[in-house]
């Protein structure tokens, strides 16, 4: 069984920690620490609520002055750093809870020690709430450490100004005003590091939700500058691409209109149990003269509880067909239950998308299992 994530919070983790808080803070009371953090509702708790309640306890265990405080913490940081790890660190973003819950009122302290911090650990959900508080400012600053030597603190600069970052609180002001986030876009879609330019991918792939025409431009701006950025842009490219939309598939040398005929598309059963899989089968044909590439997907629609459908493409393949040549492929798709999606029994629906278009459609039945 896969252990929870909460679970990172362990008696060894504090333990751990307990020995560096006392390295740096001698009148640090290490049992008191320990008692205070599993009280009576600590396995209640989930994953946030638990470092929200770390974030408190240890308020109390620091200096009153919170600049003094998250000074505190980074020497906490540092000393980690030499005896062991560098990199990044999940647990210890308890650290830039404790800047959310109690340095919201000291911007200068709290921006210092975010740079520090993001270096060690995750701050692109703390600086959120920095930006609604200090819009100005914090869009200045966020641009300004797009320059910044550290990766981690030029990816913050991404992330943290992402218009739909997942499970982080949402910012009108970037959702509204989407060309704050263009200049950092622009200098770090060229950044030497991979997880910089994930995190610019990721960002233009929220903006395509909103500003689909924005995108487009900026990545026929870059397109074809190297192949690492054209890597990065085609992954910001996913959901226009996933939507069909013409323009874009172009931009990949996805031809909409090329002449590529689709048969003996079939489903290998109509009835299919949960847990199943539902198999099918089609042939393509490059009825050209010439190469086409060609991205070949499928779209399920998913019967939801309330009788309409929610439909998801999923990529098959993305390859040169050459002229007058003909493919066969099997595919297969699991109904095996998971965490992010609920199936309901009754009819479903799956369509074939060759090259943004969607083909045939096929009906099939999800049944519970007897």
């Amino acid at each position: 069984m896969t252990e929870l994530l909460k679970n990172v919070y362990s008696e060894s983790f504090f333990e751990m920690l307990s020995k560096q808080i006392k390295a740096e803070i001698l009148e640090f009371n290490e049992k008191q620490f320990t008692n205070e953090i599993f009280f009576e509702e600590w396995e209640r708790l989930e994953l946030k609520q638990r470092m929200t309640h770390i974030a408190k306890v240890l308020r109390t265990h620091l200096n009153q002055d919170y600049s003094i405080a998250v000074n505190q913490i980074c020497s906490i940081i540092d000393r980690h750093k030499r005896e062991h790890s560098n990199g990044f660190n999940f647990e210890f973003m308890l650290f830039p809870e404790f800047v959310q819950l109690f340095g919201l009122e000291d911007f200068e302290n709290s921006i210092a020690a975010i740079e520090r911090i993001t270096q060690f650990t995750s701050c692109e959900f703390v600086v959120r709430h920095f930006i609604v508080k200090y819009p100005q400012e914090m869009i200045l600053q966020m641009q300004n450490w797009a320059n910044h030597r550290h990766h981690y603190v030029r990816r913050l600069s991404s992330e943290g100004m992402r218009t739909r970052l997942p499970w982080a609180i949402g910012v009108k002001e970037l959702k509204d005003n989407p060309q704050h986030i263009l200049p950092i876009l622009e200098k770090l879609i060229l950044d030497e590091s991979d997880w910089v330019r994930k995190s610019v991918s990721n960002s233009l792939n929220d903006l395509s939700k909103d500003y689909p025409e924005m995108v487009i431009s900026f990545i026929k701006k870059w397109k074809d500058h190297s192949e690492k950025i054209d890597k990065a842009l085609k992954h910001g490219s996913r959901t226009l691409l996933k939507q069909g939309n013409f323009e874009i598939l172009a931009v990949f040398g996805v031809n909409s209109l090329a002449k590529i005929e689709l048969t003996n598309f079939k489903l290998r059963t109509e009835k299919i149990s949960f847990g199943e899989s539902i198999n099918f089968h089609f042939e393509l044909k490059n009825l050209d003269d010439t190469d086409i590439y060609t991205r070949i997907e499928y779209n399920v629609y998913f019967l939801r509880k309330n009788g309409f459908y929610k439909s998801k493409v999923f990529k098959i393949s993305e390859k040169n067909l050459a002229k007058n040549a003909k493919i066969s492929i099997e595919k297969a798709h699991s109904f095996k239950e998971i965490s992010t999606r609920k199936y309901y029994e009754g009819k479903q629906k799956i369509a074939l998308i060759i090259n943004g278009v969607e083909r045939q459609v096929f009906d099939f039945f999800l049944l519970k299992k007897k």
